[in-house]
């Protein structure tokens, strides 16, 4: 992963766990190439996956971003956590599934200048059967019904934090630390142990170790130290 338009020397700010990432492009919308954002790279994920991290929001932004993994307008299967609209509400939405385009709001989830632990899930229990979850502070929030589907494995061409893949949508403004991908469903209980522990130690039983680490010393970072067992990806961890 790549940071562009901003870096560890002048985007630092005190998060929870040490330093975090600060993203603030003004009113810049996504189409704008000078805004501050990170380029996740190109690696495939598929079926289930969940996202975990801290965000501390400055402001309700028009769709802004927490991450859009896809193809620049759409027209693939985009993978977007937003802010819909300018609103308070958190968006999970997966584009060109074997279902559809489906997505769940999750209203009143963000306040402003206050640090917010988020997790995003999706299962893969089969075509319009499947479920997206959102956590806050470490706790289940809301559920959606169980008519989703799984994320088509592919690599997508542009995966983008913090900036959308449709140029009319804002960047965003806020601070982001401990951040993770990972290509499971975390447990109730994983994301309540990433939540209370400050260093994101846990022992999950999944996957194979962590992956596409943002910090210039990831080993030190939050979340990003290795995990035994199957635990694929404490990836894409922006904050030290």
């Amino acid at each position: 992963a790549t940071l562009q338009n901003l870096s560890f020397t002048t985007n630092s700010v005190p998060g929870k766990i040490g330093g975090a990432l600060k993203f603030d492009s003004g009113n810049k919308n996504s189409s704008d190439t000078s805004g501050q954002w990170v380029d996740g790279g190109s690696w495939a994920i598929g079926g289930a996956m969940s996202l975990s991290t801290w965000i501390k929001l400055d402001i309700y932004h028009n769709w802004q971003r927490i991450i859009d993994f896809g193809y620049v307008n759409g027209g693939g299967s985009n993978i977007i956590v937003a802010v819909p609209g300018s609103g308070n509400e958190l968006g999970f939405h997966t584009k060109a599934t074997a279902g559809g385009d489906e997505y769940h709001h999750f209203g009143n989830f963000f306040s402003l200048n206050n640090w917010i632990h988020v997790t995003v899930t999706l299962n893969d229990a089969g075509t319009n059967a499947s479920t997206m979850k959102a956590y806050k502070n470490g706790t289940l929030f809301g559920t959606s019904a169980a008519d989703k589907t799984g994320l088509t494995n592919l690599n997508r061409t542009s995966q983008r934090i913090g900036r959308s893949n449709w140029a009319g949508d804002r960047y965003l403004k806020g601070s982001l630390d401990d951040f993770r991908i990972y290509n499971v469903e975390l447990s109730a209980s994983e994301v309540s142990s990433i939540y209370n522990n400050g260093a994101g130690e846990i022992n999950a039983l999944h996957g194979s170790g962590p992956s596409h680490i943002v910090g210039a010393n990831p080993y030190n970072s939050g979340g990003s130290r290795y995990k035994g067992g199957n635990l694929s990806g404490s990836g894409l961890v922006a904050g030290e």
